[in-house]
């Protein structure tokens, strides 16, 4: 896929580093997610344990990653950030549009757009987790043939819902039947 890309009206998606992310992340987070995201376990970490996460980070095999940020014109108005998790799949982690550019169609788009790219990359699955409650999100996604492929209590962000789109139809009905 070649970025920058036209996403929907005059939205567009360019890339962006994983530090270009981090600090935009970083500013943004309480504003997209209006205190919905919890602390993260680290900020509670002893020294030791914070080296050992670090030494455990770098014996980790580098994977394909992306983030992508959403401009209209020059203004950035939201993001998302994928990561692949083995060979077959790609883990949509973190996604958020700009309250007020919110119901016009920018997450959908943005949405059609990584689903084209994972499967330009030959990815099989696209996986995702959201609260329960992230209506926003989950809707969209079931519509565009997400599956919900599980449920589970996180200590971090409570129940969460785990979504699955097979890229390929006979992955897809191969799911299916064994959902039933």
């Amino acid at each position: 896929m070649m970025l920058p890309m036209p996403l929907v009206g005059d939205y567009v998606i360019e890339e962006m580093s994983p530090q270009e992310f981090g600090a935009l992340y970083t500013e943004r987070v309480d504003r997209y997610f209006q205190g919905a995201m919890d602390p993260v376990p680290d900020e509670h970490f002893t020294d030791e344990e914070r080296e050992q996460t670090a030494t455990r980070r770098k014996a980790t095999p580098a994977m394909l990653r992306f983030q992508w940020r959403v401009k209209l014109h020059d203004d950035i108005i939201g993001w998302t950030y994928c990561f692949q998790t083995d060979a077959e799949t790609l883990y949509m982690c973190n996604t958020a549009i700009d309250p007020q550019h919110q119901r016009r169609g920018v997450y959908t788009a943005l949405l059609a757009a990584v689903m084209q790219h994972a499967k330009d990359l030959g990815f099989q699955v696209i996986t995702s987790r959201h609260k329960a409650w992230n209506n926003a999100v989950i809707i969209p996604k079931l519509k565009a043939g997400f599956i919900v492929s599980g449920v589970n209590i996180s200590e971090r962000f409570g129940m969460m819902v785990h979504l699955t789109y097979c890229i390929y139809e006979v992955r897809r009905k191969a799911m299916m039947a064994k959902i039933g």
